[in-house]
């Protein structure tokens, strides 16, 4: 019975003690230093960028122009150049703040859908974009030219891919105040 007893007690020993991590303190307490760093490192990445926004360099400024610039065709705002969630955000945030871009010239891809209005039998050309998992969509109204074309015969067909390139507009319909974006004077290309 002894011998039993002494076994348990060892094995119950070496259990408690196997349980416990492999890493001594001092290894944890140099992980958790290492982690702190890179968030040090982050912050004073910030604060330069802070620091750069208030005391730009003539090299930042021109890169900022750089970014700003209307591109060569006159298209202030080319979603074309964004990947999916980014354009999903910036006409988002065109429906938020729409008076930051009107007369603006936007040039954005998506899928041509059109709805009709059940009281006043009007059409709505719009052209819908997706986030990147395409659980999310945005629409975006435009009106083709001077909106003289024949729906459906000079349309394209519904839901396929089209680009849109107008002038970015808001307005209400008469007896409504409701304010509506859209892209006016657009040119359509498959």
């Amino acid at each position: 019975m002894k011998i039993s007893e002494v076994t348990a007690v060892a094995m119950a020993a070496i259990m408690l003690t196997g349980c416990g991590s492999g890493a001594s303190a001092s290894t944890r307490i140099k992980k958790e230093n290492k982690v702190q760093s890179v968030i040090e490192e982050q912050m004073a990445e910030a604060d330069g960028s802070e620091e750069e926004a208030l005391n730009p360099t003539p090299e930042s400024v021109e890169e900022r122009k750089k970014a700003e610039a209307v591109s060569a065709d006159g298209i202030d705002y080319d979603l074309l150049d964004m990947d999916a969630d980014m354009v999903y955000a910036t006409v988002y945030q065109m429906m938020l703040e729409p008076s930051d871009y009107i007369g603006k010239k936007v040039r954005i891809r998506g899928s041509y859908y059109v709805a009709q209005s059940a009281e006043t039998k009007k059409n709505y050309f719009y052209c819908i974009i997706s986030d990147a998992l395409g659980c999310c969509q945005n629409g975006m109204e435009f009106v083709w030219d001077d909106g003289s074309h024949v729906y459906p015969d000079e349309y394209p067909e519904e839901m396929s891919e089209i680009t849109i390139t107008g002038i970015f507009d808001v307005y209400t319909e008469e007896g409504s105040d409701t304010q509506y974006i859209r892209l006016k004077d657009a040119s359509i290309s498959l």
